[in-house]
This record gives C-alpha cells, sequence and structure tokens, in this order.
C-alpha cells in the first residue's frame, strides 16, 4: 500500500496523511500542500520520472537568481517522454523563456513546476478546473508575475520524463478530453480577469488554444505595438513573418496547413520581429515606422494591414548590388522589420505573431 512504502523511509522530512476521503486531484493536492514546510514546492505527476540532477539544477537556478539578487517564484524545465519503464526516450519538448502568448495558446510549462511555496499556498488549486488544475495555477501565477518577469525562470535541459501508457494523456490525448476543456476555461478566466474583450477558442490539435480579440488585439491590449502573420510563397509554404534577434525565420519551409514542431507554428507568440509585409502597427508606433522605412504607414484598405508597397528606397550598393532584385527586396524588407521591431520592443512595446494572419510573396 501507499502507507506502508511511505512509512518505510526513515526520513522526518516525508509526511504522509490519508484522508477520509477523495475529494479529488485539486483538494487532494492542496491538503498536501498546506503540509509543505520548505522554501519551495515541486510539482510532477505521479508517473513522471525525474531526472537524478533534476532537484540539483533545480536549486541551482534558485541559486543564481538569488546571487543577482532575484528570489526565484516560478521555475520550469525541458521535458521529454518514456516508454512504459522509461527504457527508451523520445520527443524532446525544449522550452522557451516565458513567452505568455504562448502560454495562452498551451500549456508548454507543464510538469515539474517549482514554485516559491508562500506563493502556491496563496494561490492553491481550484477544483473547477480540475484536469488542468496546473494550468490554472501557472496562469494564474504568471499573471501576477508579469511585473518581476526575471523571477521566472527556464532551467535548460530534460529534467524529467513523461512517461505514456496507453491510458495516458501523452500517449492517447482523447483519453482526457475534459482536461482540455478545462484548459480552456482556465485561459478564459486569464482572459477575463486581465479584462480584454476576447474569446478563446480550441484549436484544431487538442490542448492548444487561441485567443480572438473583439474588435482588434490593440483596443484590448494597450501594451501590443506591432502583430504579423505568415509570409508564403507560391506553394503555400513558409518563408519569413516571424525573426529571431539575428533576423533568421522561423518555421521556414513549412506549409502552412503544417504546425511543425509542438504545433507553435499554428500558435500566437510572443516574437522578437515579424515582417512589415504582413504587419499591423500600434498608431502610437507609425512615427517611429516612418522613421524606420522612410515612408509614413499607410494601412490597406482591404485587409488593413500595413500596405508595404509604398515603402521605397531601396539601396542600389553595397551588400545589394549582387542577387536578383527579389532578393534584394526581400532582404531589405526583413533587415528594416527587425529594426524596426526592436525599437518597439526597446519603447515597451509587445510584438506578436499571429499565423492566421497570411501574404502571399
Amino acid at each position: 500500500t501507499v502507507a506502508r512504502t511511505v512509512l518505510s523511509y526513515a526520513d522526518e522530512r516525508i509526511r504522509y496523511r490519508r484522508l477520509a476521503q477523495n475529494r479529488g486531484i485539486s483538494e487532494n493536492t492542496n491538503e498536501a500542500l498546506s503540509m509543505a514546510k520548505g522554501d519551495y514546492v515541486g510539482l510532477l505527476d505521479h508517473d513522471d520520472l525525474l531526472t537524478p540532477d533534476a532537484l540539483y539544477r533545480m536549486a541551482g537556478a534558485i541559486k543564481e537568481l538569488a546571487e543577482r539578487k532575484i528570489t526565484a517564484q516560478l521555475l520550469y524545465s525541458d521535458e521529454d517522454k518514456g516508454n512504459g519503464d522509461c527504457t527508451a526516450f523520445y520527443e524532446p519538448h525544449v522550452k522557451p523563456e516565458l513567452n505568455v502568448e504562448l502560454l495562452l495558446s498551451n500549456n508548454y510549462i507543464c510538469h515539474l513546476l517549482v514554485m516559491k511555496r508562500e506563493l502556491m499556498q496563496r494561490l492553491k488549486f481550484r477544483p473547477a478546473y480540475d484536469g488542468a488544475q496546473d494550468y490554472d495555477l501557472i496562469l494564474r501565477a504568471v499573471a501576477e508575475l508579469l511585473p518581476y518577469r526575471e523571477a521566472i525562470a527556464s532551467v535548460p535541459g530534460v529534467l524529467y520524463h513523461w512517461r505514456c501508457h496507453e491510458g495516458s494523456t501523452a500517449q492517447n490525448p482523447e483519453s482526457k478530453r475534459y482536461a482540455y476543456e478545462a484548459g480552456r476555461r482556465a485561459v478564459e478566466d486569464f482572459v477575463r480577469r486581465a479584462g480584454w474583450n476576447a474569446r478563446v477558442e480550441e484549436l484544431r490539435h487538442l490542448g492548444f488554444y487561441r485567443v480572438v480579440y473583439e474588435p482588434d488585439i490593440f483596443t484590448c491590449r494597450p501594451e501590443v505595438g506591432v502583430t504579423g502573420g505568415k509570409l508564403l510563397d507560391r506553394r503555400n509554404k513558409i518563408t519569413g513573418g516571424i525573426y529571431d534577434k539575428n533576423g533568421k525565420p522561423l518555421y521556414a519551409g513549412l506549409h502552412r496547413e503544417y504546425s511543425g514542431y509542438m504545433h507553435r507554428a499554428a500558435l500566437h507568440q510572443e516574437a522578437f520581429a515579424v515582417d512589415v509585409r504582413c504587419m499591423r502597427v500600434r498608431k502610437e508606433l507609425w512615427n517611429c515606422f516612418e522613421e524606420t522605412f522612410g515612408a509614413p504607414y499607410t494601412p490597406d484598405k482591404g485587409s488593413g494591414r500595413c500596405d508595404w508597397s509604398r515603402i521605397g528606397g531601396f539601396p542600389e550598393e553595397g551588400n545589394y548590388r549582387t542577387g536578383d532584385a527579389q532578393k534584394e527586396e526581400d532582404r531589405y524588407l526583413r533587415e528594416k522589420s527587425v529594426a524596426f521591431c526592436r525599437k518597439a520592443r526597446e519603447a515597451g512595446y509587445l510584438v506578436i505573431w499571429m499565423p492566421e494572419e497570411t501574404a502571399a510573396v
């Protein structure tokens, strides 16, 4: 039995309490949470397998932040999946630093969540979200910690294995559809608390969501300065639209209907930069746009996106002399897009990629 196994360990730090009745995952976990005494609480599913260095790595990350005078509040790690006896591992999930838009699309933080004990004990788990109770907890914690983003840490490296068996959510998503419905409601709660005029839709991949803004994201969210979408070639493959700080396009070569690694090509996400050829810009940044591109920001009458055809002044010398005109134009617009989005970010605005928006190039 569980009691016999727990009590076989002669360690006073291990506490065991048998409840009079099973009150569900949230209430049961809250009972255990009330017994926690350490500085931090770590959560994982009962069939997950920690790597030998998992707790050491988490403690090291907490120490590193403390040396920078930052009290870690929430930490998470990369993961992969393992077969029933964990003799084979696959599908590594490398997780980004905090990306709120991506988190609203999917609970990418998931298991091995480490949180400051006082924070978790105050927020607790809510029974109304059983099945996605950890997602609900994470969203509420992140909403509270947004002014202190540096207190949220992604610890690199796979620190736990998500063990899969026939009835598990990882192996058979349909086994817990109620969990995905609870996840949608958790995102809806975040949206409601934020005061956004928006609704939450479930995507075709279970456990993935999209926030749809009414009438538009700029009206709902003053912190968002720029949005962008996919650039598609004649074969309907992604050529650009979202870029890293070096101007490298993400998801390039993927067909527009494919979602790619962890379905990220189909998900809203904070981006370093998006492309002017499928861009919308908040009015407060129009002067910055004109300074960067040398032309006023003009919305297209049909789509409402930037009418980039009005942008001129393509260089005719230097590095732009070689190659055909189309490649020169593409490189010029991409570099200018990255420069503009960098300025928008430095001004305190978010740049959001919304892949349902597309433009042909």
